[in-house]
Order: structure tokens, then sequence, then C-alpha cells
């Protein structure tokens, strides 16, 4: 089984008008058959500087029997 790596993939979000302007961005990483790799971020300066919150690295298992 051949794996294919995905270039990191980011969602971001805009502030609304009634709120503070701090922007939210996700980024996916490093997505493979067998793993990935997550990050959450905030920007309170319109996105030159971020601050990651969270992150979080996925792998699968073997499957289990039932």
């Amino acid at each position: 089984m051949s794996s294919t790596a995905i270039e990191p993939y980011t969602i971001s979000s805009l502030p609304s008008p009634s709120t503070s302007a701090v922007r939210v961005r996700y980024v996916w990483a490093g997505v493979s058959p067998t793993s990935a790799h997550w990050e959450q971020a905030f920007s309170v300066d319109g996105g030159r500087t971020w601050v990651t919150n969270w992150i979080m690295g996925f792998s699968r298992g073997r499957p289990s029997a039932f």
C-alpha cells in the first residue's frame, strides 16, 4: 500500500463585526493513511502572528475484534 503526502491544509475563521478581532486557524498536516497532525491557533493582530494553543497527533491502530 502506498501513501500520499498531503500538503498542510489551513482553515481560517474571521471575526464577526460584533466581537473583538480574534482570528482562529486550524491546520491539518502530515495526513497519511496511518496518521495526521492537527493544530489550532489564535491571532489578535490580523494574522501577523499566531499563538498555537492545541496540537493533536492522530495514529491509526491495528483493528481489534469485538
